[in-house]
């Protein structure tokens, strides 16, 4: 079968669960045939060999029954970094990476060296692209899931940045003992009511998802503790759901009164971030 007539095959088996079947078609044949997107496009004739075809037959299955392409190619990329990604972690979303841009960005105007905490590291996506970009600096990437932290940890030893990166298992600051100039925190934020109608529930690791009653509940921890650990002058980054921005706000105006605030919107134009800078 020629690769021109596989991909449109498998964009018709695909297009009633996918927003995207042409590219998560394109996406499966350059994780099996180890090629780039541009090779795809510039050889429709190329022909498919018959344990390609099995292969590819396979992971098709697998999508149309809902399971994410990230978890059917072991990879995923964010920051234009291509980050290894099992079902333990959370598949890395584009709108997180505006919290690697914002803590790019304070501390390249900061003066010495700086240290990073990575609250609910998951893949460990955050503080890689972060130790990348800003070479000078101390990383501590928490995360309550061991598994999540062994995924992390691969990222960064594929990264070359394991000795900039330690990961620690803590449930939110509870095996915390240091100041940090900037928290990062890419936390639960959906509610539990809500978790089970969604797709991502299926397969993604619900306690990196559940939110608590109202989605709020660890991001309210979160906040309530963040200043213990929070060097001065120092930011604070934290992202959250859609409509949550004014609760959001409102609990850092309450343990953060005297600092600055400040939502910031992602590349759809919805509230994702707030920026506590203290």
């Amino acid at each position: 079968m020629q690769l021109s007539s596989w991909l449109e095959e498998t964009r018709k088996s695909l297009e009633s669960i996918s927003h995207g079947p042409g590219l998560d078609g394109q996406i499966l044949l350059m994780h099996e045939l180890g090629k780039t997107k541009s090779w795809i496009l510039a050889h429709p004739e190329y022909e498919l060999e018959s344990n390609n075809i099995a292969s590819l037959h396979s992971k098709v299955n697998r999508a149309r029954q809902g399971e994410p392409i990230p978890y059917i190619i072991g990879h995923w990329e964010f920051y234009a970094l291509d980050f290894l990604i099992t079902p333990d972690v959370l598949i890395p979303r584009p709108e997180t990476e505006m919290i690697v841009d914002m803590a790019v960005d304070w501390i390249k105007k900061q003066e010495g060296s700086k240290r990073v905490l990575d609250m609910g590291t998951g893949s460990g996506c955050i503080a890689v692209a972060i130790a990348l970009h800003a070479p000078k600096l101390l990383i501590v990437g928490v995360d309550s899931s061991e598994k999540a932290l062994g995924v992390a940890q691969k990222n960064a030893e594929k990264f070359h940045v394991e000795n900039q990166i330690r990961f620690l298992q803590s449930n939110l600051f509870s095996n915390i003992n240091d100041r940090f100039d900037v928290i990062c925190a890419n936390l639960p934020y959906i509610p539990n009511f809500e978790l089970s109608a969604l797709p991502v529930s299926k397969y993604e690791p619900n306690a990196a998802l559940d939110g608590g009653e109202d989605g709020l509940a660890v991001i309210s921890l979160f906040l309530g503790d963040a200043g213990l650990f929070i060097s001065h002058p120092g930011l604070i980054l934290c992202e959250h759901g859609i409509g949550q921005e004014d609760k959001v706000r409102k609990m850092a105006a309450i343990h953060f009164p005297y600092s600055k605030c400040e939502t910031h919107k992602d590349l759809h134009g919805i509230s994702r971030t707030i920026s506590i800078q203290v």
